[in-house]
């Protein structure tokens, strides 16, 4: 790579930050081009040149955000050790990506489920899931006989009901009892167990 193309791709991240420092300040649809471009220290040329629009350019910040949680939680994942405890890590990191995203670009990025940089995105965390689930299992965690299909549905809805917390404010995120509260009941659910009825794995 020679000293023009590093320059070009230093330059692009540049912008990429200046636009999802000002998103999740504002909303994508209260951002416009010239205040990018000002903020970057930019012509609006140079991203109508390396993005070509204002949409393509939030397209590939999304797009980081969601290769960023790929590689992190493939990097957990793959770690040796126990189970619960990356799922804790997990967990964690996604309480933390969802703090630094908060307002109208939290749910612009999650709500844009039918983007092709979205479906991809889903689908390889799917299959990083999956693999998860059978440690889960291997472990004597997880219930051999609940599906991985299950028990990805089971946390596509605790991650739905994150993003409405913390849309809400009901919890603060650095209530750290707060959060180990919230934790438990993904690990244990509320139901007390009597005379391990309800055995958990």
């Amino acid at each position: 790579m020679n000293g023009h193309e590093k320059r070009k791709l230093r330059k692009m991240s540049e912008i990429k930050a200046v636009t999802y420092e000002l998103c999740n300040q504002y909303g994508t649809q209260k951002v416009s081009v010239d205040e990018v471009a000002e903020r970057a220290n930019v012509s609006k040329a140079t991203i109508y040149k390396y993005f070509g629009s204002k949409e393509d350019l939030i397209e590939s910040v999304v797009s980081d955000i969601y290769e960023n949680i790929i590689l992190n939680t493939s990097s957990m994942i793959e770690k040796d050790g126990d189970f619960l405890e990356k799922l804790n890590h997990i967990i964690m990191a996604k309480v933390s990506s969802l703090d630094m995203m908060k307002g109208d670009f939290l749910k612009e990025v999650f709500s844009k489920n039918n983007s092709a940089v979205s479906k991809m995105f889903n689908e390889k965390l799917k299959d990083l899931m999956y693999g998860f689930y059978q440690q889960g299992k291997e472990q004597g965690y997880i219930d051999e006989g609940i599906s991985n299909d299950i028990l990805y549905a089971f946390s596509e809805a605790f991650n739905a009901g994150f993003q409405a917390v913390f849309d809400t404010d009901i919890i603060n995120t650095k209530d750290s009892e707060a959060m180990s509260q919230l934790i438990n009941l993904y690990f244990h659910g509320f139901i007390k167990q009597k005379n391990n009825r309800y055995k958990v794995r």
